[in-house]
């Protein structure tokens, strides 16, 4: 993905920590290892493609843009994750392809979004004090409906998936309609802390790919 020097790796083990600078993401990386996950191969969802969606609390979130559906479509499939994942909340870690047994440190090439990748990502919540970091598996791409599928990976508090849906608004706009499947063993986290944190960081991100769409 990046250069020769990051493919052919398929353990997390062998991923360079030196070149992440989120101490979350690293922990979380460990936690992974520690839990049988090392194999690219082995690093568990929580969600897959036909489980039932009605066991899940339901987030929604909309955002609009003043581009055609096929170029925001392509802009979010092809952004670089050191840019997409980089707003005031939001930072991007690092991402593991199951497919082409490779690794995407920050600032290396990125050859756009495909099933199997796997996104490190840190969240830097209540103004610094507290760093926390979730890793996401795209599990589905659609080009011809234009949504993708993310699942939450094993070993973190949430569990579910996510789907965004590009939708052509009809006046050469687009809206975008994020939906979250999640749940976790905390029913006051699932009904207050997380509604109110997950809103924040989908507003960071959508509207970090709207600035970047614009420039």
């Amino acid at each position: 993905m990046e250069n020769k020097d990051n493919s052919g790796i398929d353990r997390l083990e062998k991923i360079d920590m030196n070149r992440i600078v989120q101490p979350a993401v690293k922990k979380l990386l460990k936690t992974h290892i520690n839990k049988g996950m090392n194999v690219f191969d082995e690093i568990e969802n929580t969600y897959k493609d036909g489980d039932d969606l009605l066991k899940y609390n339901v987030h929604h979130g909309f955002f609009n843009f003043d581009k055609s559906c096929d170029d925001v479509w392509e802009h979010y499939m092809n952004s670089n994750p050191s840019e997409a994942w980089n707003g005031k909340l939001l930072s991007f870690g690092v991402l593991v392809s199951k497919s082409s047994h490779s690794v995407l440190y920050p600032g290396g090439k990125y050859e756009g979004a495909k099933a199997g990748q796997v996104l490190y990502i840190n969240l830097n919540l209540l103004f610094g004090q507290y760093q926390l970091a979730v890793s996401h598996e795209i599990i589905k791409v659609d080009h011809e409906n234009k949504y993708m599928d993310l699942s939450y990976v094993k070993g973190a508090e949430s569990e579910g998936m996510q789907h965004i849906e590009f939708i052509d608004n009809g006046d050469g706009g687009t809206t975008i309609k994020h939906t979250t499947y999640y749940k976790s063993d905390s029913k006051f986290r699932d009904k207050v802390i997380y509604p109110f944190f997950h809103t924040l960081a989908i507003n960071d991100y959508h509207n970090n790919m709207k600035l970047t769409l614009s420039k």
